[in-house]
């Protein structure tokens, strides 16, 4: 059975009507109707509030073949990771850095003979490229413009800001000596990439 499927008969289960699942839920009552005839997919927090409601785990409304994939879900998850991959400039290696997953685990998922993958992975890469969990392994997805590497890029430039802006006061500064201001690899002690900033005063 599909999501929508799901979601209708757990509905039908425990009695609720269209509209008092919406009230329950705080979501629409139109946009039940249209996950429940499969025309539109639920995000992962509008999952979450429709299972609030209905008193079941995430694993019991979602489709029956989210654990072990059929060969079809299995390739259009693998093509539509690692076109979000290339879209954002990121490898296996550094996503997994950026879910908290072991790199390996991750390897292991996109391998050729993989079919199982825990639903707690897919939820995460689904939040890390803000996409529903339905869309990510869909063999129909067409992947909206979203970048990680984008906001990527905003972390650093804000972290960058933060660094220089108290070295630019102080050079504004009447009294600052511009030509004895150095700015010093950092020692063995500093974690890799690290920066270490030092004034001297030099003779």
């Amino acid at each position: 059975m599909t999501t929508g499927e799901n979601i209708k008969r757990l509905r039908k289960e425990r009695g609720l009507t269209q509209k008092k699942l919406g009230e329950l839920s705080g979501i629409n009552e139109v946009q039940i109707r249209q996950y429940e005839l499969g025309r539109a997919n639920p995000k992962l927090d509008t999952l979450k509030k429709l299972c609030s409601a209905l008193n079941v785990t995430l694993h019991e409304v979602l489709d029956d073949n989210w654990d072990e994939m059929n060969e079809e879900k299995k390739m259009g998850f693998k093509e539509n990771l690692q076109k979000l991959l290339d879209e954002n400039n990121l490898n296996v290696s550094q996503l997994a850095d950026l879910i908290g997953i072991p790199k390996n685990t991750l390897y292991t998922i996109m391998s050729r003979n993989s079919t199982r993958i825990d639903f707690r992975i897919l939820e995460k890469i689904a939040k890390a490229f803000s996409v529903t969990i339905e869309e990510l392994i869909s063999d129909e997805y067409e992947h909206k413009d979203v970048s990680i590497s984008k906001e990527l890029n905003r972390i650093r430039s804000k972290k960058l800001q933060k660094i220089m802006k108290p070295i630019q006061d102080f050079m504004n500064e009447e009294c600052c000596p511009h030509d004895m201001l150095v700015i010093q690899r950092g020692n063995a002690q500093l974690f890799s990439g690290e920066l270490s900033i030092r004034l001297d005063i030099l003779d």
